[in-house]
């Protein structure tokens, strides 16, 4: 497995085995599911990088988590050394991703708030003696804030695999990172702030590695930049948040676009038939704005549907994953902007625990689990000169 040249993202990758067309998410990442995922044909992994951090044996459940590398107080020094000194449970995760021919998309922060977030590295800079208020806005433009964030990148890309002994930076199996999984502001006059936080970071990643891939991870909702394209979004909320699906996108040092599908939570009060309309429209709108206006690579790299709520049923679900499969596979057939399909989340047996209202385990779903083969077959057959010797596709599509 070679690392991928990222000035060679172009048609020319997108109509090779190169480009991760299809995967999976996991919030808490499981060293099962590097196997899983490669009897299923997958070549795509996303984990989370967070702020805490759980050791365990190879055969558990096992949450990467990290902490920034800036604090200075004594008290934050022994949670720094404990956190990373779980940080060998991913060398071994890359080592085995790259064994079984997987590719990885390292997020370097979250959003929200579950595993500690942007949130708190607010509260690291307020007990630090920083003068914040504490909306979370600061995050995008506070100089100590963004000191923390670029000191844990550092660390991270500049981290040598205790198995491998290759760098962060010159690992095959790393795929791309992303710079914050679904940036978004609390106020609506803080996006030129997470505007220029984009063009920052994905500077500074860069400057630290020029061999892997740098995606924002925003859910693709359309800003108030170009009215026509509001209407695509899920409703007048989405406008409100902050980003925006072509002008942070369009950033230099961006290589591809990314973009969320979440019909089900998005709309809860829409029919089954306005959802799939729906769903529709917004790949379509985002292929489009990809392929004609950005002219990059675009990765629907969170695709969810409820699957613990009442009334909402596999049948269902499989539905909507098709719209997005078939989209993407079209777009892949005439070597367009259509880069990928990852469903949120897919999980292995016995990890319940660590299940969200999104999860499934894929032997327990066998129509869903026959769709992912056939999407990954289908798209291995397209590029056949190219695809990987060392997997079969199980069903012929």
């Amino acid at each position: 497995m070679e690392a991928l040249n990222p000035a060679a993202l172009s048609k020319d990758v997108l109509g090779s085995r190169e480009m991760p067309r299809l995967g999976r998410n996991t919030a808490e990442l499981e060293l099962d599911a590097v196997f899983e995922l490669a009897v299923a044909g997958m070549s795509e992994l996303t984990p989370r990088a967070n702020q805490k951090g759980e050791a365990g044996r190879s055969d558990e459940v096992v949450v990467i988590e990290t902490v920034p590398g800036g604090l200075r107080a004594e008290e934050d020094q022994e949670i720094h050394q404990a956190i990373w000194s779980v940080m060998p449970v991913l060398d071994y995760i890359i080592y085995e991703a790259r064994r079984n021919h997987i590719r990885l998309i390292l997020c370097l922060v979250n959003n929200l708030d579950n595993f500690g977030g942007k949130a708190q590295y607010v509260k690291w800079a307020q007990a630090a003696g920083a003068n914040l208020t504490n909306s979370t806005d600061s995050f995008f433009y506070d100089p100590t804030v963004k000191g923390y964030y670029k000191d844990y990148v550092k660390a991270i890309l500049t981290r040598r695999n205790s198995y491998s002994g290759i760098r962060y930076s010159d690992e095959p199996a790393i795929f791309a990172w992303e710079l914050m999984n679904e940036p978004r502001c609390v106020s609506n006059s803080s996006g030129p702030h997470l505007q220029a936080w984009i063009a920052e970071m994905a500077a500074y990643v860069k400057s630290l590695d020029a061999k892997h891939l740098v995606a924002v991870g925003i859910e693709g909702f359309y800003g108030t930049g170009i009215a026509e394209r509001l209407g695509f979004n899920p409703g007048d909320w989405a406008a409100s948040l902050c980003s925006d699906f072509i002008q942070n996108s369009a950033v230099e040092n961006i290589d591809f676009a990314s973009v969320h599908a979440y019909p089900d939570s998005w709309l809860p009060k829409a029919s089954m038939e306005e959802k799939l309309r729906y769903l529709s429209s917004w790949v379509d709108s985002h292929l489009n704005d990809s392929e004609h206006i950005l002219k990059k690579p675009v990765l629907f790299s969170e695709v969810g549907y409820l699957q613990h709520v009442e009334g909402n049923s596999t049948v269902d679900r499989d539905i909507l994953l098709r719209v997005v499969y078939d989209k993407i596979y079209d777009s892949a057939r005439k070597l367009q902007a259509g880069g990928g399909a990852f469903i949120w989340q897919l999980m292995v047996e016995g990890t319940h625990m660590y299940h969200d209202d999104f999860s499934l385990v894929a032997h327990d779903h066998p129509s869903t689990y026959k769709l992912i083969t056939e999407q990954s077959c289908r798209l291995q057959m397209l590029y056949e000169n190219d695809r990987d010797p060392d997997w079969q596709c199980a069903i012929q599509p």
